[in-house]
């Protein structure tokens, strides 16, 4: 990959966190060319490596990064880690929030080390509030954040969405806190100085909720779960189908030719919703009297919007996805190939690609240590035999 092809060729950014919500925001910018170095706990490392130390999802989301191991709660590593800071654009953590102050690693005390420094931190209840020194996981911050009430079932219990998916939203809205200061920083009529970018689990999922809320001040009403589960089809997969638009709804009448459909009850969408029951009833027969790719091949045909259900497999078996380029391969420490999912968005004059995958714990110590920091060999090995890396 040349410098050319790196959008954030020059911006350096020291990944401190583990497992998801934090070093997820890190491997944004590391797809959109970022250099960043990633410290683990000396002989553990990231939570995410299990089991065997190079599980997938660590060879995945610790793509493009450089491992180095590094103990926060020695003296020598948290001195370690200040020095680091002097060279790092953007420092992400997702500690528990005091956990970074006690070590003497808080925004505050690294400012004063470099005043340019944008530090990012994710957590499940933000940094200030009665609840911030709370634990939270995926599953506690969409639950409190207000969508698990909404996902779902009508007529079944709420479900939690799905794997991870409230730490990568908070991921996303931390890097885009990130690259959002550094412009601030580093415009023209910028402040040349870094910022503390404060990014929760709960708050992200509440903020992708704004027209409930709005909705709720206006009229006191709560939304409820509408949706019936996908149709299953002759061969045993499952469909989604959609008609929002009146013209959709229309060619959908037409194309099953069932004259109950055009009752006054099923015309508009809200009232589809208002009796989802009965209206799925009379679709999921039709559907259920057709293969998968047979019932498809008609929906999209007459103009309805609808989609397969799709597993990993099918994905990767996709003539859309495979035009697209959306999954690339790229070779591990075991020679293996590995696919994965490309850089999103992608970049169209310019794209971004992977890089290299998870590396394996502790990698790039002499690289961080040596070149980067100039310590000799003799130190090296002091700070491996002390526990400090």
């Amino acid at each position: 990959m040349t410098a050319t092809l790196r959008a954030l060729h020059s911006l350096r950014v020291l990944d401190v966190g583990t497992q998801v919500a934090g070093p997820f925001v890190a491997t944004i910018l590391g797809d959109l060319g970022a250099d960043v170095i990633k410290c683990e706990q000396p002989a553990l490392g990231d939570p995410l490596r299990l089991p065997g130390g190079m599980s997938p999802g660590w060879q995945v989301d610790g793509r493009n990064k450089w491992s180095c191991t590094l103990n926060l709660r020695h003296q020598q590593g948290q001195a370690l880690l200040k020095r680091l800071a002097e060279w790092a654009d953007v420092l992400v953590e997702n500690f528990r929030p005091g956990t970074m102050a006690r070590w003497g690693l808080a925004y505050d005390d690294l400012r004063l080390i470099n005043r340019r420094l944008v530090y990012v931190s994710v957590s499940g209840f933000g940094q200030s509030g009665p609840y911030a020194r709370r634990v939270a996981y995926h599953s506690i911050g969409a639950a409190f954040g207000g969508i698990t009430d909404r996902t779902g079932f009508a007529d079944e219990p709420p479900a939690t969405p799905g794997p991870f998916l409230t730490d990568y939203i908070a991921a996303l809205f931390g890097a885009i806190g990130a690259l959002e200061a550094l412009r601030r920083r580093d415009a023209p009529d910028g402040t040349g100085e870094g910022e503390r970018v404060d990014t929760a689990l709960y708050d992200s999922v509440t903020r992708l909720s704004a027209p409930e809320f709005a909705e709720y001040s206006l009229t006191g009403t709560v939304r409820e779960r509408t949706d019936g589960p996908p149709m299953r089809t002759r061969d045993g997969r499952y469909v989604v189908i959609l008609p929002v638009q009146p013209d959709q709804y229309a060619a959908l009448v037409r194309l099953i030719g069932e004259p109950a459909l055009s009752d006054q009850k099923f015309t508009t969408a809200h009232r589809r919703t208002q009796h989802i029951g009965e209206f799925e009833a009379i679709v999921s027969h039709w559907v259920g009297s057709l293969d998968a790719a047979d019932a498809l091949h008609k929906l999209i045909a007459a103009g309805v919007p609808a989609s397969h259900v799709n597993n990993v497999a099918d994905l990767v078996d996709n003539e859309h996805v495979r035009a697209r380029n959306d999954l690339v391969s790229l070779t591990n420490h075991l020679g293996q190939t590995v696919m994965l999912p490309g850089v999103v968005p992608r970049f169209c004059r310019s794209p971004n690609a992977p890089r290299w995958l998870g590396e394996e714990l502790g990698a790039s110590n002499e690289y961080v240590y040596h070149t980067l920091l100039g310590l000799s060999a003799d130190d090296v090995s002091q700070l491996h035999r002390d526990g400090v890396i």
